[in-house]
């Protein structure tokens, strides 16, 4: 076994009569190495993405929401909405209303998105979290007849300043061609006073277009009392999501659709989806390449060292015998030129003439 395992080394180690082989698979080794570790370290970098935009939204996306199949909006008396927060797996719903709107401060025009909750909504996400100046000024988004706006950190650095006093919500009537004459006739107006707070929820979609009020502001503005676009969910603590998705899914079955995170946030975690997936199929092509080189130079490794094979085809057998083989070329030679081409062979790769004889004469 000590001659075996040293011609072995000396065959795979030897210098080849093309060096372009060596420094072929040398790369091709390389390269497989390369691209496997970029492979693991692209898809854990992926990975650590999808848990922080999770992170990012999970301050103000509820764990789950219901909303219509059909239109957006439902009432929020539906006997199913009811069934939903009677499921012994909710803990709290909020019924919450939100629409697009336009706002006039100091002549100065914004399309912004009104969203209406109410007061529930603080308990089923994590609010306290995300708004600013909680240490001045209390969380109140109705009182005495008055209404009052939350803005996002975003819209408020674009309209100045959070001491607004007072801003004009302008919301198209459904339904109605823009009175031309009158355009004002067109439009329900609502006003919001300033709370003193704001929120950052770190994602532009939330920060620079939202604005954060009582469920009957929006209700009135947009002209649909007694009516909701979503009820959100806060689930009990130990809860399994899929298991409460599935049955609140067969509770209001084809009216309504129950979304998770992911699903309320579907085109960012797609986008994220398609570009892992591309990555996955480059650094897969270029590890393919590369096993193909890898095949490619063994190949001519077996090319090159047939000559040596025909010598350890007739090398002794350590118990004796000798190994026999009909080969048209090799079978005319006789024991002494056989005997001699080993010997050749074997200086040619430097095996030491105690390994040669202790194999000969076993």
């Amino acid at each position: 076994m000590l001659l075996n395992a040293f011609i072995a080394r000396r065959y795979l180690f030897s210098k080849k009569s093309h060096n372009a082989i060596n420094i072929i698979t040398a790369i091709a080794v390389m390269g497989i190495g390369v691209a496997t570790a970029a492979m693991i370290c692209v898809m854990s970098v992926f990975n650590g993405f999808r848990d922080l935009v999770s992170s990012l939204y999970t301050t103000f996306d509820p764990e789950l929401v219901v909303v219509p199949t059909k239109g957006k909006f439902a009432p929020v008396d539906d006997p199913l909405l009811t069934a939903v927060r009677r499921n012994p797996a909710v803990r709290n719903a909020s019924a919450t209303l939100s629409d697009n709107a336009l706002i006039l401060f100091r002549g100065h025009p914004l399309i912004v998105t009104v969203k209406g909750v109410d007061s529930s909504f603080a308990d089923v996400v994590q609010l306290p979290h995300i708004l600013h100046g909680l240490d001045k000024h209390p969380f109140v988004l109705q009182a005495a007849g008055v209404h009052y706006g939350i803005l996002g950190n975003g819209l408020a650095e674009q309209i100045g300043t959070l001491d607004f006093d007072k801003l004009q919500i302008c919301a198209p009537r459904g339904g109605e061609r823009i009175n031309l004459a009158n355009p004002i006739e067109s439009f329900s107006t609502g006003d919001l006073y300033a709370g003193g707070l704001s929120f950052a929820v770190g994602q532009h979609k939330y920060d620079d277009t939202y604005i954060l009020t009582s469920l009957n502001f929006t209700q009135t503005l947009f002209e649909k009392e007694g009516r909701l676009s979503r009820l959100e969910l806060r689930l009990r603590p130990g809860a399994d999501i899929e298991r409460v998705k599935s049955e609140l899914r067969r509770t209001v079955g084809e009216k309504y659709q129950v979304l998770d995170r992911m699903e309320q946030q579907a085109d960012v975690f797609n986008v994220m989806k398609v570009e892992k997936f591309f990555a996955y199929l480059f650094l897969t092509f270029i590890i393919l390449l590369a096993t193909f080189n890898v095949v490619s130079s063994l190949s001519m490794v077996i090319l090159e060292k047939r000559d040596d094979v025909r010598t350890l085809r007739h090398r002794p057998h350590p118990h004796g015998r000798r190994e026999q083989f009909h080969h048209p070329h090799l079978s005319r030679e006789s024991a002494p030129e056989r005997h001699a081409h080993h010997l050749r062979h074997f200086a040619r790769c430097r095996v030491p003439f105690g390994l040669v004889h202790r194999a000969h004469t076993q």
